[in-house]
């Protein structure tokens, strides 16, 4: 039953979603970088793409909306920033906002004056919103690549949608800059309210003698906001020895979010996981991430090599870790105080293309789990025509029994795949979102 819908469009005023580019043979031939976003990693349209987060203390849904929109001096894009009645759907009096940022820079896509503004065409507000603190938490990545872009934080009154927090990670970067994509994970914030991001390829000098020392990409970032100034604190960091040749290679580090991990009964109590393109998944200690080691060693806990390039977040139950790289088995591997098993305890019967998946648990408290992923690898790339997304379920203390599969019966297929995609489990049903529906499963009653 439909509760309530609404829309950010409005085709009288001529207001639309951003179309994609028509691809053909891997490159844009409706107007290329010159129009538009240049290309078609989300296709076909551009409209809503970082997931919502719901505030239950005031009865909020927070979404970020980009639109294309006529003047009588051509089209320009906005996006947007809505406060919505969750029984409703109806805009707050103070909503919506737009989103616009300034921070010092003489980096790509400056205005000449010793500042780089955000653009809201070439930001992608990938990332999932994140409530925390009182304020909401937005993370920029890219369309593509397509330069200029840089990559952003901002962070918003939860009460009143006010700015309080801007944050970009290479503002004095020509092309490319580093971003928070994390390919769709949300910012990660621990108990003590501090934010946790990874960034892509760009820029880095945070370790320089000589200032600017602004530039942070290949780096986990572990960040507080700063209300009264409008500004993040950069608290502590960790960058892999080898960032340079990651950029040189334009592998990000920051293609999957940071996992937190529960406290730890011995060794380090606070530990994160992260990983990449390059296929390294990084144990790393919360309290003292690591900074930068020219040359190596990397500072971390352990460093588990996946042989394939990392898009999914990882997820830890009971004991042990899940996760995914390209072209690899969905694997298990144990973690018991604070140390991390190399060998895989259980494996997939099946590999799984780019994009990997991020995997999901039910359970029924610490039995009965089942582990549900995407193979959302029919997407569409360089224009193929994109085929149905499937689900996939996993017992999840063998990886090895699949339970099911929804591609087996025609009757059960998805709606056509979106990278990235990430199920969603709440009262027994499984939501799956596609590009033209939201495809739900459960047990017939």
């Amino acid at each position: 039953m439909l509760l309530w819908q609404t829309s950010f469009l409005n085709p009288v005023l001529g207001v639309s979603t951003v179309p994609a580019c028509l691809m053909m043979d891997g490159a844009c031939v409706d107007g290329g970088i010159s129009n538009d976003v240049g290309t078609n990693d989300i296709t076909p349209e551009i409209g809503i793409t970082g997931t919502p987060v719901i505030n239950p203390a005031n009865g909020m849904l927070y979404v970020v909306s980009k639109t294309k929109e006529s003047t009588v001096n051509g089209p320009i894009y906005v996006q947007r920033l809505h406060a919505l009645d969750i029984t409703t759907g109806n805009e707050e009096p103070f909503s919506p906002v737009v989103i616009q940022a300034i921070v010092s820079g003489n980096g790509a896509g400056n205005n000449g004056q010793g500042q780089v503004p955000f653009d809201p065409l070439r930001e992608n507000q990938r990332a999932a919103l994140v409530l925390s603190g009182g304020n909401v938490y937005v993370a920029f990545g890219s369309h593509g690549d397509v330069d200029p872009f840089h990559r952003w934080l901002l962070a918003y009154n939860a009460n009143t949608l006010a700015q309080v927090g801007v944050f970009n990670t290479t503002p004095n970067t020509p092309p490319s800059e580093g971003g928070i994509s994390e390919a769709g994970a949300a910012p990660s914030v621990d108990a003590n309210g501090t934010i946790f991001v990874v960034t892509g390829q760009g820029g880095f000098d945070a370790n320089s003698a000589t200032a600017p020392n602004t530039e942070y990409a290949q780096t986990l970032l572990r960040l507080s906001v700063n209300a009264a100034a409008g500004t993040f604190t950069v608290l502590d960091r960790f960058t892999p020895f080898n960032q340079s040749a990651l950029t040189a290679d334009s592998q990000n580090l920051g293609s999957s979010g940071a996992l937190l991990l529960p406290n730890q009964s011995s060794g380090p109590s606070h530990l994160a996981v992260i990983g990449g393109e390059p296929g390294f998944l990084y144990l790393v200690n919360r309290d003292n991430l690591g900074g930068f080691t020219l040359g190596g060693p990397d500072k971390v806990l352990a460093t588990l090599n996946l042989n394939g390039a990392i898009y999914g977040t990882p997820l830890f139950w009971q004991g042990a870790l899940y996760t995914s790289a390209t072209n690899q088995n969905l694997s298990t591997y144990p973690l018991s105080n604070g140390v991390l098993t190399t060998v895989p305890s259980t494996l997939s019967p099946e590999t799984f293309p780019f994009p990997p998946p991020s995997p999901v648990i039910s359970a029924n408290g610490t039995s009965n789990g089942i582990l549900w992923v995407i193979d959302s690898s029919g997407w569409g790339a360089n224009g193929a025509a994109a085929t149905p997304a499937i689900l996939r379920a996993y017992d999840a203390t063998n990886l090895g029994n699949e339970i099911y599969k929804s591609s087996t019966n025609s009757a059960h297929a998805a709606g056509l795949a979106v990278k990235f995609a990430v199920p969603a489990v709440a009262n027994g049903k499984v939501y799956v979102g596609t590009q033209g529906e939201l495809s739900v499963y459960g047990l017939l009653n």
